[in-house]
């Protein structure tokens, strides 16, 4: 795909190698790269090593399966993962089959500041992390949300086992006009750890996102856009109080941050998957497919859903 992003792997990516475009639309070709409209037709004449798939989710099965198939080394996939968790498990074992190196996207794998923050997490430095609360502006809970339950993974080192939650009734379809079906929503989870996590990203909200961490001593404000980092904990003096004690004086505690594009993501992970490292695996990306699956399967019968899914068929065209 030659869409935005996959232009931005290819800019990326032809720095240090001979790169070969590949989309079904002729007027996303890049002039600057050999490109064609047929991957089949590519694989038969060009010798690949490493294959980046930037098409809608709807379409990464199929083509991860040929790319799999015809023996290509290592793949990289953008989010989400596939449209349902039989296909994420057929393309597990198809991977294992054939001893293909596969990694998904999901950028805040590669952010320096979220991987300094999920190790600050695990220091406990301000207690036991109980909830985190991210809302992101915009909807798509397949394109943007998966991200953000990758990342409450990611955090709390951690997987789901029950979500409720409600899809944004405002969705008036693809906003690129694409035959998919990727609605905003919110939702509720509880992870096997027992952090409670929320998401709201419906399409009434213009902001960009956010995350609320709260701990048993203390919390964590991240505001991505601005790089804004604040963290709190009570008092060292206050630390034997009573949980329920709102009166205890707080203090902020330093945390590093640096300044992180999406291109210092992209690059972590492409020397990452070079060294056969896979920070974020098939099952990473079959988790946040799963938990977006869970919430569409939950506004749809109004109650609370356990994880793993039972329906594991279920499929929804999310992008």
């Amino acid at each position: 795909g030659l869409g935005p992003m996959g232009r931005n792997h290819a800019r990326m990516l032809s720095a240090s190698n001979n790169v070969v475009g590949c989309d079904v639309k002729e007027e996303n070709h890049d002039a600057s790269l050999v490109c064609y409209k047929d991957v089949s037709k590519l694989l038969s004449e060009k010798d690949i090593d490493v294959a980046v798939i930037s098409t809608p989710g709807p379409s990464h099965f199929n083509i991860a399966k040929t790319l799999i198939e015809e023996g290509i080394d290592s793949i990289i996939i953008e989010k989400p993962l596939s449209t349902s968790v039989a296909k994420c498990e057929i393309l597990q074992e198809l991977a294992k089959k054939h001893n293909t190196k596969i990694v998904v996207n999901h950028s805040r794998r590669w952010d320096r500041n979220f991987v300094n923050l999920a190790n600050f997490v695990k220091e406990g430095t301000l207690g036991g992390l109980a909830h985190i609360h991210t809302t992101f502006g915009g909807g798509r809970l397949g394109c943007m949300g998966t991200h953000i339950f990758d990342t409450w993974c990611m955090l709390t080192d951690s997987k789901p086992t029950k979500m409720f939650g409600s899809l944004d009734t405002r969705y008036k379809g693809d906003h690129k006009g694409r035959d998919v079906f990727d609605p905003g929503g919110y939702c509720i989870t509880e992870m096997e750890n027992g952090t409670r996590c929320t998401l709201d990203i419906c399409e009434d909200i213009g902001t960009p996102v956010y995350h609320v961490l709260s701990f048993s001593l203390g919390k964590i404000l991240v505001d991505e856009q601005s790089g804004s980092w604040t963290v709190t904990k009570r008092k060292r003096e206050y630390l034997k109080e009573h949980l329920g004690s709102y009166d205890c004086p707080m203090i902020t505690l330093p945390f590093r941050t640096s300044e992180v594009g999406f291109e210092d993501c992209l690059q972590g992970m492409y020397d990452d998957l070079e060294m056969g490292i896979l920070k974020c695996s098939l099952e990473d990306g079959k988790n946040a497919v799963e938990m977006c699956l869970a919430v569409h399967q939950s506004s749809s019968d109004d109650v609370p859903v356990t994880l793993p899914l039972v329906d594991k068929k279920m499929d929804v065209k999310i992008t």
